[in-house]
């Protein structure tokens, strides 16, 4: 996760969590930036190439394996900020 995360905050995102092997990030949130779409997508692009490079791309050929990931971007409006009981 260690290469994940810097590539999200390089391009402005909060690490919202973590699941399994998943990382969910968000932009605009807790603090309205600019081009958060731009700056998400540009992020899932970097993600992608990240796994066809050094060392990563070749431990995984090693072992007879391809790495590949899937990355989504949603937009649009959210409520975000601590909620639930008083």
């Amino acid at each position: 996760f260690e290469r994940a995360s810097a590539i999200v905050m390089n391009h402005g995102g909060v690490i919202d969590k973590f699941i399994g092997d998943c990382v969910m990030a968000v932009w605009g949130a807790p603090t309205v930036i600019d081009h958060q779409e731009l700056r998400g997508g540009l992020c899932g692009v970097q993600l992608i190439e990240e796994t066809q490079r050094e060392p990563l791309c070749g431990s995984f050929a090693k072992a007879g394996e391809k790495l590949t990931i899937r990355v989504g971007v949603a937009t649009g409006e959210v409520l975000a900020g601590n909620m639930g009981s008083r």
